[in-house]
């Protein structure tokens, strides 16, 4: 850092971000006090020119109906309006909105900026590989308020030689194994760099380096849109900001939750921005692009290689930089004429892309003759694509090496990957790699002997893990008997991301008209839309044409299921019922469900969940834990409110299961019976008389009708006695406490569960590729037909 000595005293120094902190430490360690102020180029444009935020963007959003980032290219361009352009179409159109912006204050002007400038002396530009043509053109603009100096440290030239390698693989292994040796002779960890990472890189790199045991920090790509605080609050946002951010707080515990607080205070920071904003909601879509923006810091360890850019950085002769991806139209890339302001209309201040693309060729060229220890290498291939090696290897007449990588010498796993894929070749393709001979005899792997079988996880971690933090639902607790592993992957890893479909969305949709639709009259098409708006849904046409064609199947529904009132006495309705109780033992945790509707009349009551596939209430897989969600909404009911009796617990398919003529009465008919109540009802007739009163022959429920020999009701699987009732809240309430306590221990086996001709949990199960079950594995149950009980089968 000798060349900062020739700076003097009242100075600017322009640097990029990644040189700074080496400049601060620079002049801390000095025993002089100097007056210097660091800054970089967007800031000297900003302050000599204009500059605009987030009313700005919006502003044109809004005017011209454009994308958050077209808008933003259309500020961004009438920094380029000059003599040059103006009298073109495009330059008379940022020459308009340019004014435009101004008249009504859109645009920052920092009047007090000059005098900021006149204080210092003399501005340094440092460590830049090149300057465009704007970055110069700003420079001429800052000269009449001090003097100008740029510091060019780039005088070596070293010579260097490029590495190739036949894969991705091959390429971050030749790597690894070059930091180890460094590492092994003591050079710095903090002095390693690698310079050129794309998220291609992501995955082998982060497997490859934890194999040898070299710390790394991966930039994170996350955004603030992407955390589940983001969503939450996108999904709800409204003008109460207020009451949303009290919510968020709540939900995701801000207090206690570190990561949580974090992320909550970067949103706190973006709303800060929309000040000027009289109603937020009109804004959603420039916060949601916002948000996309906002970038989750990276949390680095004390010690590790560090991922930097390779331009505009000084490299000293003792750290070590590792140039990787040195590929065709990566290094450099190539520009083409996409601006809004084209070549032809380029200002004498703004470069054209062929000059551009010239520029950025040179300024590779100088970086990489600058650096003493740098190693450059390319891939040939990844799993997707083929790779070119760059022009700039003939251009620099750089010696290209081959066969870099052949085994490790600091990674006993790289050594038995590789002994494996070895052994592959010579079985599948007759390849006899030269190193075969020598993995073979030093390594013994278990060739084609895969086990499968989960080796356990520490109980402690999993009930650390799930104590006060994660509930269980009928769905997690099915999860858990279909197989054990699907739940540990699930709701211990949590690999299962929800990712909406449009069947989903349909359900939402419906759930959401029938919860509204039935206690008031609404505007169906007004409330479709008003739906789609804030599930932020982008539907096709082919999704649009059917969702057309649902609107008439909603208020049919609606007009059935009012039908069906008027044979209940029910006084009450309740929609989206949550039902929540906390259990202590052997952790504490929350069992919770949400109900679609209760229907009561006093302290009798029907349980209902809507359903727009054709499911159906199975009695016989009750025993191995399947089907429960009826059940469990039972059993919670009876804990959260045990003064109410439950007389059905039914599924309502609210999408009939036969595409009807609505407007042909016979059909109709049909198509109502298909909206019947289908479940399992509780044989007290003096309670099912109270909520369908054509129980002799009924209209509401599915198979409900009076034997006439007997005069009671008809028997059938699905009419169950107050005994069974009874039986079925303990085998529930055994299931939930079994499922609990095998979670805790950490019972995780693969040893799904098959019912033939009746269920098979591995059929549609997305981690097959994940568990390799063999048959073995598989837990075969049967359902005794005529004993009415479930047996295993062995």
């Amino acid at each position: 850092m000798d060349f900062l000595k020739q700076i003097k005293d009242n100075s600017i120094i322009i640097a990029e971000s990644d040189m700074r902190d080496e400049i601060l430490d620079f002049f801390l360690e000095t025993d002089e006090v100097l007056n210097i102020k660091l800054m970089n180029f967007d800031e000297i444009k900003k302050g000599l020119l204009f500059d605009y935020d987030s009313e700005t963007i919006n502003f044109v959003m809004k005017k011209y109906s454009v994308h958050y980032d077209i808008a933003k290219d259309y500020i961004d361009s009438t920094y380029l309006l000059s003599e040059d352009n103006l009298s073109s179409s495009k330059g008379t159109f940022l020459n308009n909105l340019k004014t435009d912006l101004i008249d009504n204050n859109l645009l920052i002007f920092d009047y007090l900026f000059p005098a900021l400038l006149k204080n210092y002396d003399t501005v340094y530009v440092v460590g830049y590989h090149y300057l465009d043509s704007f970055n110069k053109y700003l420079l001429e603009l800052v000269k009449p308020y001090l003097k100008v100096k740029i510091i060019d440290v780039f005088d070596n030239n070293y010579q260097h030689q490029v590495y190739e390698a036949q894969n991705i693989e091959e390429e971050i292994c030749f790597i690894a194994e070059k930091i180890s040796s460094l590492l092994k002779n003591d050079v710095p960890i903090n002095k390693i760099y690698i310079a050129n990472y794309s998220n291609e890189y992501t995955f082998n790199m982060m497997r490859i380096f934890n194999d040898y045991g070299i710390p790394l920090t991966i930039p994170s790509s996350a955004s603030l849109f992407d955390t589940a605080i983001g969503e939450y609050f996108i999904k709800n946002i409204d003008d109460d900001l207020d009451t949303l951010l009290s919510n968020i707080e709540k939900k995701f515990e801000i207090e206690e939750n570190r990561e949580n607080r974090n992320i909550y205070q970067l949103l706190i920071k973006l709303l800060n921005r929309y000040y000027w904003a009289s109603n937020i909601g009109e804004i959603k879509d420039l916060i949601v692009e916002e948000m996309k923006k906002v970038r989750i810091p990276t949390l680095h360890k004390e010690k590790e290689v560090q991922i930097v850019n390779f331009l505009n950085r000084i490299f000293w002769d003792d750290e070590y930089v590792f140039l990787i991806g040195f590929n065709l139209n990566v290094i450099p890339a190539v520009k083409r004429d996409e601006d809004f302001i084209q070549d032809n209309l380029k200002p004498k201040f703004k470069e054209t892309s062929s000059e551009y693309n010239t520029m950025m060729k040179d300024a590779y060229i100088k970086a990489i003759s600058n650096i003493k220890n740098l190693t450059i290498t390319y891939k040939l291939t990844t799993s997707f694509e083929s790779y070119l090696p760059s022009y700039l290897i003939d251009e620099l007449k750089m010696p290209v090496i081959r066969d870099i990588f052949k085994y490790s010498n600091f990674s006993d796993n790289i050594n038995m990957l590789l002994l494996a894929k070895r052994i592959d070749n010579l079985i599948k393709y007759n390849e006899q790699d030269d190193t075969l001979h020598i993995l073979g005899s030093n390594y013994q792997i278990p060739y084609k002997e895969y086990d499968n079988k989960f080796k356990g996880v520490d109980s402690n971690i999993i009930c650390n893990r799930i104590n006060d933090k994660i509930s269980f639902s009928y769905s997690n607790i099915s999860t858990y008997y279909e197989c054990p592993y699907k739940f540990f992957l699930n709701n211990i890893y949590n690999l299962n991301d929800f990712i909406p479909s449009f069947d989903q969305f349909i359900g939402s949709l419906f759930h959401h008209i029938l919860e509204i639709g039935l206690v008031d009259d609404i505007d169906i098409d007004k409330e479709y839309e008003n739906f789609i708006q804030k599930e932020q849904r982008i539907l096709s046409n082919k999704e649009k044409f059917f969702l057309d064609k649902l609107k008439e199947v909603s208020i049919f529904v609606i007009e059935t299921i009012r039908e069906q009132y008027k044979h209940t006495l029910h006084n009450s309705t309740s929609f989206e019922q949550r039902c929540e109780i906390v259990i202590e033992n052997p952790i504490k945790t929350k069992i919770k469900g949400f109900v679609d509707k209760i229907i009561q009349y006093d302290n009798d009551a029907l349980i209902v969940d809507y359903k727009t596939n054709q499911s159906k209430v199975n009695c016989d897989l009750f025993e191995f834990g399947l089907n429960l969600q009826l059940p469990i909404y039972l059993y919670l009911l009876k804990k959260t409110a045990p003064k109410v009796n439950v007389v059905g617990l039914y599924l309502q398919h609210i999408i009939p299961s036969k595409k009807y003529n609505l407007n042909d009465p016979e059909a109709r008919s049909n198509a109502r019976k298909d909206l019947k109540l289908d479940g399992l009802t509780f044989n007290d007739l003096s309670k099912i008389r109270l909520f369908d009163d054509t129980y002799e022959n009924s209209q509401l429920i599915k198979g409900l009708k009076i034997d006439k020999k007997t005069n009671a009701l008809k028997e059938n699987k699905n009419l169950l006695s107050l005994e069974e009732k009874e039986k079925l809240e303990n085998l529930v309430e055994n299931l939930i406490y079994d499922c609990i306590r095998n979670v805790c221990d950490a019972h995780f086996d693969i040893n799904p569960i098959k019912i033939p001709g009746t269920f098979d949990a591995c059929e549609y199960c997305k981690y097959k590729d994940i568990c390799f079950r063999q048959y073995k594995d598989i837990k075969f149950k049967t359902i005794n037909k005529e004993e009415g009980e479930n047996e295993c089968q062995d």
